[in-house]
This record gives C-alpha cells, sequence and structure tokens, in this order.
C-alpha cells in the first residue's frame, strides 16, 4: 500500500513543526491534494522553512494553514470560482515573507 493509498481517507493533516523545507508546490503531498479520490479538507503546515507560491490546487481544501514559512506569492486561482471546485473558506498565511499587494485577490475572490 502506497503512503497516498494509507491517507487517502485522511480529511485533516497537521504537519507543523515537522522540519518540512524546499518550495510548496514541489514537496510530495501538494500535487496529490488535488486527486479526485482524496477527502481531504484540512492541512496545516506551520513552523517549517516552506518556500514558494501557494497553488491553485488548495482551492479545493477548506482550511489551509502556512503560518511561520517563507511563503512569497500566492496563486490568484486559488481564491477564483473555477470548475465548481471553490471551498478555500480559512487561510492563515501570517510570519511569512509575501511582498506583492495580495489585496485584490481577496477582494474578487
Amino acid at each position: 500500500v502506497s503512503f497516498i493509498d494509507a491517507i487517502k481517507d485522511f480529511t485533516k493533516i497537521n504537519l507543523d513543526n515537522c522540519g518540512l523545507s524546499g518550495e510548496l508546490y514541489n514537496l510530495w503531498l501538494i500535487p496529490k491534494v488535488s486527486g479526485s479520490d482524496i477527502r481531504l479538507k484540512d492541512l496545516s503546515m506551520n513552523n517549517n522553512q516552506i518556500f514558494g507560491t501557494v497553488p491553485e490546487e488548495f482551492s479545493k481544501l477548506k482550511s489551509l494553514s502556512l503560518k511561520n514559512n517563507k511563503i512569497n506569492d500566492i496563486d490568484p486561482a486559488l481564491f477564483q470560482k473555477k470548475f465548481g471546485l471553490f471551498g478555500l473558506i480559512n487561510v492563515d498565511l501570517s510570519k511569512n515573507n509575501i511582498s506583492q499587494d495580495i489585496s485584490s485577490i481577496f477582494i474578487n475572490a
């Protein structure tokens, strides 16, 4: 049984303080979040060394927490209603390195 098969029925994963590092999109879990057989709704990866752009695939989640990482950008499509998949309700990106003006992303959501 693969790891993804083992967790496909999980609805919540907490990876806080796990020493994760690297670009967010390239982490092993991210492409799997968008799989049709994955039931994941809540993902928390606070206090790691993750950097990069928050990808559109997270729009299927209900709750996303990436506090205290090195996130520096947000894909605007994350908050757009697309293909009826929009469901993201709670987002916490505090204590990151986001340098762009993201207010328009939330205003147009």
